[in-house]
């Protein structure tokens, strides 16, 4: 395995889309209450909020690529907003590369942007069903401070 980690502009952003609709499938599959919501929610919506992010702050993507087979596995958008605040809006690994600290390095790369920024108020979300990732993010110092509830509709 030959990784290679890269920044993207925005404009450059499609060649995350398949790992995003990944990240969106997997989302999917583990949410019982709302995988109707993730089946209709769509790359170029998401690509509207992340310009308008953009346009209100800084967005930074990363993109790991295996070199070897000429393919990205993972990547990391995280974005500053309103002057003093940061997200890390997506973080994503293809299954066979977890384990192998991808995930820590772009994590730990967006928070040190982050940080070089001056932003200490710093948020991430994890979406219902994918529980198993908050240990992943405790390990940075996340840990919950609201619960945010949603009336299921359908």
């Amino acid at each position: 395995m030959n990784l290679e980690f890269y920044k993207i502009k925005l404009n450059d952003i499609g060649i995350v889309k398949p790992l995003w609709e990944k990240l969106n499938l997997l989302h999917q599959s583990k949410s019982d209450k709302f995988a109707k919501w993730f089946s209709e929610h769509t790359f170029e919506e998401r690509l509207e909020q992340l310009y308008e992010k953009e346009h209100r702050g800084q967005l930074r993507i990363e993109v790991v690529k295996d070199s070897a087979l000429d393919v990205n596995v993972g990547f990391c958008i995280s974005s500053i907003f309103d002057g003093n605040r940061g997200e890390i809006d997506s973080l994503f690994v293809e299954s066979v590369y977890r384990g192998h600290r991808i995930g820590d390095r772009l994590i730990t790369s967006a928070l040190n942007w982050l940080e070089s920024n001056n932003i200490s108020d710093i948020e991430i979300m994890a979406y219902y069903g994918n529980e198993v990732v908050l240990p992943f993010y405790a390990r940075y110092g996340f840990e919950p401070k609201k619960y945010i509830l949603y009336r299921k509709t359908d």
